[in-house]
Order: structure tokens, then C-alpha cells, then sequence
């Protein structure tokens, strides 16, 4: 029972760190795992068209540029799907994007709901899931077509 006494007792005296972040903190919601390329880290979070900040020491953060070319905050795709789901899908937003590297790829998931009408004019909610990929990331480029 003492070595139990003894464990628990060090354990609760061990001192615990904690770094305060500074840069580009704010609005960054639903922040995506934090993933490295060539020295940088970078994080995905929801937005129109996705936001994307980056650090080289992991407390100092910056927005870069997003990381798709499209105008709206969502692709066309999806943006069609929307509209013809019978809601107003503004503001189009993609939500809650991740991104995963493997294979030499980085495949950025994201999604969206579109509200929908259904049978006897209930309205409702469906999820679009898409995924998009590229060898490389950045802050300064639109890295997913």
C-alpha cells in the first residue's frame, strides 16, 4: 500500500509547463490536428475557402494565404449541391477541416451542411464530405486545387 502512497505523491508533485502562444491566435475555430512540412507547422481551421496559420516554433503563429482557389467559401461543387438542397446556405463556410499526411500526399478532409427541404416541408440537414490533396503545404500559395 505505501509504494502505491509513494507513486501517487510524485506524481502529484511534478511541475507542469506551459507556454503562452502569441501571433495569429484568434478566430482560428475547429482547429485541425497540427501537421509539419520542410521546418514549418501548420493548422486548418473553419472558414470560408478554410483558414490556415503556420509556426516554426509551434507558439508563434501567422495566417497565410487559403489554401484553395475557388470564389466562394465552399467549391462549386458543394455550393450546387446547397443550392439545390431548397435552403439558404449562406454563409458558406467549410467547417471542421483536417488535414492527414500519407504516401508523400497531404489530404485535407472538410465538410459542410446544407439545409434540405423534405417530404411534407420539414427542413434538415445533410453533410458534404470532400477531400483534396497536394504533395506540399504552404502559407503563401493556394495549395489544393
Amino acid at each position: 500500500m505505501r509504494n502505491y502512497v509513494f507513486y501517487f505523491l510524485g506524481l502529484a508533485v511534478v511541475p507542469c509547463l506551459a507556454w503562452e502562444l502569441a501571433g495569429d491566435i484568434q478566430y482560428d475555430h475547429d482547429p485541425s490536428t497540427i501537421t509539419e512540412y520542410d521546418g514549418k507547422y501548420y493548422i486548418y481551421s473553419t472558414a470560408e475557402n478554410v483558414n490556415v496559420i503556420a509556426s516554426s516554433d509551434l507558439i508563434t503563429w501567422a495566417w497565410g494565404s487559403k489554401p484553395f482557389k475557388y470564389t466562394y467559401g465552399i467549391p462549386s461543387y458543394m455550393q450546387t449541391w446547397c443550392e439545390k438542397s431548397g435552403g439558404d446556405a449562406s454563409p458558406w463556410n467549410i467547417w471542421a477541416p483536417d488535414i492527414i499526411a500519407m504516401n508523400n500526399q497531404y489530404y485535407l478532409y472538410y465538410s459542410r451542411n446544407c439545409p434540405y427541404t423534405m417530404t411534407g416541408g420539414t427542413t434538415n440537414e445533410q453533410t458534404i464530405v470532400g477531400v483534396a490533396t497536394s504533395s506540399t503545404l504552404g502559407t503563401n500559395v493556394n495549395t489544393f486545387a
